[in-house]
Parts: C-alpha cells; sequence; structure tokens
C-alpha cells in the first residue's frame, strides 16, 4: 500500500510539473506572437500583420464575396519630426495618441491598422 501511496503522490507532482510549464509555454508564445504581429514603440500592428491580414482579406473577399477597403496613409516629413525631438517619444506618443488613437475610433470594429516603416 505504502509503495501505490507514493507513485500516487510522485503522479501528482509530475502533473503540476507539467501543467506549470504547459502555462508558462503558452505565457511564452503568447509573447513571441505579441512580438512577432507588433511594432515595438507604438504597440500597432506591424507589417508582417498587415501582409497576413490583407491575405485573409482578399481569400474572404474571393471565396465569400466579403467587401473589404484598404486606406493607407502616409505621414509627410515624420522624419523631420523625429530628428528634432526625441525618436521613441514622437513615434509613441504622436503616432499612436496623436495620429491613430482618432484614426481608430473612427473606424468600424474589423479595422486594422498598423505601423510599416
Amino acid at each position: 500500500m505504502l509503495v501505490i501511496s507514493q507513485f500516487a503522490r510522485m503522479r501528482n507532482r509530475l502533473e503540476e510539473i507539467v501543467n506549470e510549464r504547459t502555462r508558462l509555454l503558452r505565457e511564452q508564445a503568447t509573447e513571441l506572437e505579441q512580438q512577432a504581429t507588433h511594432d515595438q514603440l507604438t504597440g500597432l500592428f506591424n507589417r508582417r500583420f498587415a501582409e497576413r491580414f490583407l491575405e485573409e482579406g482578399i481569400t474572404d473577399f474571393i471565396e465569400q464575396q466579403r467587401n473589404f477597403s484598404i486606406a493607407l496613409v502616409d505621414l509627410d516629413h515624420f522624419k523631420l519630426v523625429n530628428d528634432t525631438f526625441n525618436h521613441e517619444k514622437c513615434i509613441r506618443d504622436t503616432t499612436a495618441v496623436g495620429f491613430y488613437a482618432p484614426l481608430t475610433s473612427a473606424c468600424t470594429w474589423a479595422s486594422v491598422q498598423d505601423a510599416i516603416g
């Protein structure tokens, strides 16, 4: 009987270890996904995400005849603003808050904004 209870405790402990490691792996996978699809400075979706999103939109358009639209916006002379002020702070404050926030509130639920270059 003693051996069986020892094996049961060992099994329970192993299950705890597996569950904890699984949880850690899921957290790391989520973090890697965030890093792979978002711009580090602004937190906006990056080019990789935009390309994948566009491919899915085109596929939906072709297969299910769903409408979608694309708007590309270029901020003129933004490099000059970046060079004049602190690059990192300028990008985060100006693009994310000053430009993209109003744009985000004006777009539909399916909209995606990203920062490319």
